[in-house]
């Protein structure tokens, strides 16, 4: 145990404290990210061996069908209010009320065409 610390103490010194701390956020990001890749990958055969050929098209269609339709709901506002609460923190009430106003109409004229 104390050469794990030891050595974190050593890293720590030769990238600085801001680099570890980052590199540590990152790993834990990246691990999420790794176990939800491999679940996926995983239930593939599980999926393959337990549906037909059809269920499993229907699946695959309704999977690509919220895929596209996560991204067009959201269009990727919260970059935006993060950007605009950064830059100009005047009026980011009215902001953010112009961006759910917008992505309420938006969502529900999506929903009636789809």
């Amino acid at each position: 145990m104390n050469i794990i610390k030891t050595t974190k103490n050593y890293v720590k010194k030769i990238i600085g404290k801001e680099s570890f701390e980052f590199i540590n956020h990152a790993k834990n990001y990246m691990t999420a990210t790794f176990f939800t890749k491999a679940i996926g990958f995983i239930s593939v055969p599980i999926f393959t061996r337990l549906m037909t050929p059809e269920e499993y098209g229907v699946l695959a269609i309704f999977t690509s069908l919220i895929a596209i339709s996560t991204i067009l709901m959201g269009l990727n506002f919260h970059g935006s209010v993060m950007r605009y609460y950064h830059e100009e923190e005047k009026n980011f009430g009215e902001f953010i009320s112009s961006n759910i106003l917008f992505l309420f109409l938006f969502n529900i004229f999506s929903i009636y065409f789809i």
